[in-house]
C-alpha cells in the first residue's frame, strides 16, 4: 500500500514539474521578439504542441520493447498493446481484474483531441494577453467542471471537504481575477479581459476532455503514454488541415498577425530566424509529451477530478519563476494575488485532503473509504485465488 502511494505521489510530483515548466517555456516563445514581432501565434503553437504529444508513440515502442525482453511470453496485442499470454505480467493480470476491453478503434480519442484543441488554443491566447501564473489561476476553475460533470456522468459522490476545497478555489480565483483588472495596465499589449473569457472557457473545454479520457480509461485498457500518443497524431492531422485556410481568412490586426487569423509561414520564419526559439519548441515537445503521459497517469490511478486538483500546484513553479526571471510584461509582486494564491492552495490542498480537518463532519469520507479498500481488498484476493486455481 505504501509503495503504491509513494508511486502516486511520484506521479503527481512529476506532473507538476513537467507541467510548470510547460507553461514557462509557452510563454517564453509568446514573449520572444523575432523579425520584429512577438510570437503571438495560438494555432501554431497549438500544433507544436500536438508534435510533442505525437512524440509519446516513442516512449510505448521503448515501453513494449523493454516489456518484450520483461516478459518474453508475452504477446503484444497491435491494436491495444495490451500483453496477454503471461500469467507474470501485471497488465495481463489488469485487464482480468478490471474487465476492460482491448477492442478499442484509436479513432476514439479524436473525441478528447477536439476538445484539448479547443482549450489548448484559447489558454494560449490567455497567455499572450496576461501573465501566465494569472492565466493558471483563472483556469483553475476546471476543478468545478470536473467535479460537477464527474457527478453527474461518472456517477461520482463528493463530500463537505470537496464542497470546502471548491469554494476556496473560487474565492482564490476572484482575489486573482481582481488583482489582474487592478493592474491592467502592466500586461504588455494585453486584454486582461479576453484573457479572463478565453482561460475560463479553455478550463470547460479541458474539463469536457479530462471526464472523456477517464470514462475511456474505465472502459478500454489504454496507457497513458498510447492516448497522448493518439491525441497528439489526430490533433496534428487536423491542425495541419486547417492551417493552410486560416493563412487566408481576414481578421482584424488588434487580435490577429497581419491581418489574418493565422500566419504560419511567418511563425516558421520567426522561429528559424532565431535560435533561441528552436530551443524553445524543442522543450515544448519534451515538457508536454511528458507532462500529458503523467497527468494521465493519475486520472488511471486515481481520477480525473485529483488530476486537475494537483495540476493546480504548477502555479506556484509558473509564479515563482516569473518573479524571479526579468523579461518584459513579466510577473511583479502583488499582495492581493499572493493572498487569492494562499486561498487557492489552501483550498486545493483541502479538496485533495492534503489537509484533513477532523471535525463537523468533515473527515466522515475516511470511514467511508477505509471500509470501500477493505471489501475491494477482500475481493482482489479472492480474484487471485480463483485465477491461480485456473491456472
Amino acid at each position: 500500500m505504501e509503495a503504491s502511494r509513494c508511486r502516486i505521489y511520484t506521479t503527481m510530483s512529476l506532473m507538476v514539474m513537467f507541467g510548470g515548466g510547460c507553461i514557462v517555456v509557452i510563454k517564453l516563445l509568446n514573449s520572444s521578439l523575432s523579425e520584429g514581432e512577438y510570437f503571438h501565434h495560438p494555432f501554431f503553437l497549438t500544433l507544436l504542441l500536438f508534435i510533442g504529444e505525437m512524440c509519446s508513440f516513442i516512449v510505448v515502442w521503448v515501453k513494449d520493447w523493454i516489456d518484450k525482453r520483461k516478459y518474453p511470453l508475452s504477446r503484444s496485442s497491435s491494436e491495444s498493446g495490451a500483453h496477454e499470454s503471461s500469467e507474470n505480467n501485471p497488465e495481463a493480470l489488469l485487464i482480468r481484474e478490471k474487465r476492460l476491453r482491448t477492442d478499442y478503434n484509436p479513432l476514439v480519442l479524436a473525441i478528447p483531441m477536439l476538445c484539448d484543441v479547443t482549450a489548448t488554443i484559447l489558454m494560449i491566447v490567455s497567455y499572450i494577453n496576461v501573465q501566465a501564473s494569472v492565466a493558471q489561476m483563472i483556469g483553475s476553475s476546471i476543478i468545478f467542471v470536473v467535479a460537477i460533470e464527474a457527478v453527474f456522468f461518472l456517477g461520482k459522490k463528493l463530500y463537505r471537504h470537496h464542497y470546502l476545497g471548491a469554494t476556496l478555489v473560487v474565492i482564490g480565483l476572484l482575489l486573482v481575477a481582481l488583482s489582474a483588472f487592478l493592474h491592467e495596465s502592466e500586461t504588455v499589449d494585453g486584454n486582461t479581459p479576453l484573457a479572463i473569457i478565453t482561460a475560463f472557457l479553455s478550463s470547460i473545454m479541458q474539463g469536457n476532455q479530462f471526464i472523456t479520457e477517464e470514462k475511456l480509461l474505465r472502459t478500454y485498457h489504454l496507457r497513458s503514454f498510447e492516448v497522448v500518443a493518439w491525441e497528439g497524431l489526430w490533433g496534428c492531422i487536423l491542425l495541419v488541415l486547417i492551417l493552410p485556410a486560416l493563412q487566408y481568412i481576414p481578421c482584424s490586426n488588434s487580435i490577429c498577425n497581419h491581418g489574418v487569423v493565422e500566419d504560419s509561414l511567418f511563425a516558421l520564419k520567426q522561429i528559424f530566424s532565431e535560435p533561441r526559439m528552436i530551443i524553445l519548441c524543442i522543450l515544448v515537445f519534451f515538457f508536454i509529451c511528458i507532462y500529458n503521459g503523467f497527468g494521465l497517469a493519475v486520472t488511471k490511478m486515481i481520477s480525473s477530478t485529483n488530476r486537475v486538483v494537483v495540476r493546480q500546484m504548477k502555479i506556484v513553479l509558473i509564479w515563482i519563476f516569473f518573479l524571479v526571471y526579468p523579461y518584459e510584461g513579466g510577473e511583479s509582486f502583488k499582495p492581493l494575488q499572493l493572498i487569492g494564491f494562499i486561498v487557492l492552495v489552501i483550498g486545493v490542498f483541502l479538496y485533495n485532503e492534503v489537509i484533513v480537518i477532523h471535525h463537523l463532519g468533515f473527515a466522515d469520507h475516511l470511514d467511508i473509504r477505509k471500509d470501500q479498500e477493505d471489501n475491494h481488498s477482500n475481493e482482489y484476493v479472492e480474484f487471485a485465488r480463483n485465477n491461480s486455481n485456473s491456472q
